[in-house]
């Protein structure tokens, strides 16, 4: 069981969510079949093979979709991945690229100091992490192949077209907000949320609307802190984190 959960700076976007449900919602209910509007003397025949052929198309398009997705990944992987992985090398292996990076994450640059930029730097001395992080990319975007991916879309296909699973919901396919409310909501995990308020990278603005749409978020702003207040604000960063155990610990041993 997960006794409670801790954002620091969290990148997700609630409207753009939301948005982003309410066009899953309109794409869901433009796939139902309209058959309902067939009346009369043998409508039901009608309306099972209109069902019937409205399924296959909608289900020919996203297998298509799909399709056309894995051909491109495919494509990255031949001609456009290995010249990545070079520029990627020559890239972060600059100094001055994550002196720039992270003086952008910090409120005071002169708390970076040498030490926590090697730290950063320390993955990229593995070997073959450029093409790890470019694999992991494409398994985001395509996770199989071309090949496979039409033999599983002729597979669906081939199958019956009113399986129960169509009417399940897919959480893989719900977006962050949408995650964090249902554990916060239904599965009462605690929450809170911290953030400086001086956060160049990600607007403060995200937090509050988190917090706004899961009331029992605890949000924990900084002053004069931008977006690694971990790092920027240590000790502070543990008080909160310490508030906040005895918080979601105290109901526990009152049980």
């Amino acid at each position: 069981r997960v006794a409670g959960l801790v954002l620091v700076a969290p990148a997700i976007t609630p409207l753009k969510d939301e948005k982003a449900q309410e066009r899953r919602a309109k794409r869901s209910s433009s796939s139902s079949p309209p058959s309902s509007s067939l009346k009369g003397k043998g409508s039901s025949m009608a309306r099972q093979r209109f069902d019937f052929v409205w399924n296959l198309v909608m289900t020919a398009n996203r297998a298509y979709f799909k399709a056309a997705v894995a051909l491109l990944a495919d494509v990255f992987d031949i001609f456009i991945k290995p010249f990545l992985a070079f520029t990627l090398r020559r890239l972060v292996r600059d100094r001055p690229f994550w002196m720039r990076g992270l003086g952008m994450a910090y409120y005071d640059p002169e708390k970076l100091t040498n030490a926590t930029v090697f730290q950063y730097q320390r993955p990229v001395l593995v070997r073959d992490w450029d093409v790890g992080l470019l694999n992991f990319v494409r398994a985001r975007v395509a996770p199989e192949r071309f090949v496979k991916t039409v033999v599983d879309g002729f597979r669906v296909m081939g199958k019956s077209f009113r399986r129960e699973e169509d009417h399940q919901i897919n959480r893989d396919e719900n977006t962050a907000l949408e995650k964090l409310k249902y554990l916060c909501n239904e599965k009462n995990v605690p929450l809170m949320i911290i953030h400086g308020n001086q956060d160049r990278l990600v607007p403060l603005d995200n937090s509050k609307q988190i917090a706004e749409r899961i009331p029992t978020a605890k949000l924990v702003q900084y002053e004069k802190c931008g977006h690694v207040p971990h790092e920027e604000l240590p000790a502070q960063f543990l008080d909160s984190l310490e508030a906040f155990k005895s918080d979601i610990t105290t109901p526990i041993q009152n049980k």
